[in-house]
């Protein structure tokens, strides 16, 4: 998974760095298909993480496994705050809603669950997320040319 997801992040550079006429060459954006990608390796990859910690038997620094959660969707939260406002890629962010959508519609599912502090959590990572996008599409997609 690892090496999938380094792999995804050199090509998604790579198509990144691409000259403006090569990006008007392409039939398809090629990037959209990337991000797409790029985002949904990320989310299973955190999630391949926490599973394989799990069967390891870590003892969470004798933390809790809903804090462990929490920390995991921040870290999607930020990261995709990070491809919204520095990258600009609304692709990127569009697939991680849809993952976070996909994990609050299990746990309102799983009614077996008192604790409610994962949902509260995704919850607020998607209104972040949904925000970030709202700004940025207001202040537009577009990379500003820098003068230098």
């Amino acid at each position: 998974m690892l090496t999938l997801l380094v792999l995804l992040i050199a090509i998604y550079q790579k198509l990144e760095n691409r000259s403006p006429e090569e990006k008007t060459q392409d039939k398809f954006p090629a990037r959209i298909t990337f991000s797409l990608y790029l985002a949904w390796i990320c989310v299973a990859t955190v999630a391949n993480a926490i599973a394989v910690l799990v069967g390891y038997n870590w003892n969470r620094f004798h933390l809790s496994e809903q804090f462990w959660t929490v920390v995991a969707l921040a870290l999607l939260t930020v990261l995709t705050l990070f491809f919204i406002l520095k990258k600009r890629d609304p692709i990127y962010s569009l697939t991680i809603i849809w993952a976070l959508l996909g994990i609050l519609y299990k746990r309102f599912e799983d009614t077996s669950s008192a604790d409610q502090i994962v949902e509260i959590a995704t919850v607020a990572g998607l209104a972040v997320i949904i925000i970030a996008i709202i700004f940025r599409f207001r202040f537009g997609w577009k990379r500003q040319k820098s003068g230098l």
